[in-house]
């Protein structure tokens, strides 16, 4: 199997059990260099009660410096398309490459990415949609399972109605 789909789908695993595990929005991420795994988290938006708890966030702070002394490349595999405050904590820590599922239309930042090319340095090679369908998937089941009440539930819903609109 393709590396990057082979670390896609551990992203996706790890996502259903978050969401099942406790509740979660099925967004998971891991941090691989060199094709091995430095760490994995998930969103941690209803747990922490906030909207910054990214799993992106989380790899990278409990990667800490060995994003700076690893082997290359570093590549983060995401569920959901990085939003810019997570893009960001990718680039400044020296990521490689992201990887990520499904579309984030209502609040991905990969659109800025080239935007900064030429003006910062190693901004990383960006590659989406792999296993795309299987992230949409999870987050319709999100949507069927969970408190139609939380702001978590009506982000999902965002995501879902923009993403298909655009499958349209």
């Amino acid at each position: 199997m393709d590396k990057d789909l082979f670390w896609m789908n551990e992203a996706i695993k790890l996502a259903e059990e978050g969401m099942k595990k406790y509740g979660e929005l099925p967004i998971a991420t891991i941090l691989v260099a060199n094709d091995k795994e430095i760490g994995r988290g998930v969103t941690a938006n209803v747990r922490e009660n906030g909207v910054i708890a990214h799993g992106e966030l989380f790899v990278l702070l409990e990667a800490k410096r060995k994003v700076f002394t690893c082997e290359r490349p570093l590549v983060l595999y995401t569920t959901l398309e990085p939003c810019i405050m997570c893009l960001g904590a990718a680039i400044e820590c020296g990521v490689d490459k992201i990887v990520y599922g499904m579309p984030a239309l209502p609040d991905g930042g990969v659109c800025y990415a080239d935007k900064m090319r030429g003006i910062k340095e190693n901004i990383p090679e960006i590659v989406g949609g792999l296993m795309e369908n299987e992230e949409y998937l999870l987050m319709k089941k999100f949507i069927a399972t969970h408190d139609s009440s939380s702001s978590a539930w009506y982000y999902v819903n965002e995501l879902i109605r923009q993403y298909e609109d655009l499958k349209k």
